[in-house]
């Protein structure tokens, strides 16, 4: 019985190192992709406001002609 009792505390440190292990690696993984995510961020959010700086410059441009040639 004492025996059996040893090797279930055996057991459960093993199960417990495996699960914190793989607990330590989740960790990694999801700090890798938050890092991932922030890179690609930094690099798009410029072009996304140049764009929508172009869309709104175009939007002017087009009220503009809409106003000079319809408003006649």
């Amino acid at each position: 019985m004492e025996q059996q009792l040893v090797e279930m505390k055996g057991e459960i440190r093993d199960w417990t190192t495996r699960m914190d292990a793989f607990e330590a690696f989740l960790d990694r993984r999801l700090r890798d992709h938050e890092h991932r995510q922030e890179l690609m961020w930094k690099e798009l959010h410029p072009r996304l406001v140049f764009l929508e700086n172009k869309v709104e410059h175009h939007e002017k441009d087009l009220a503009f002609l809409r106003q000079a040639f319809l408003g006649r």
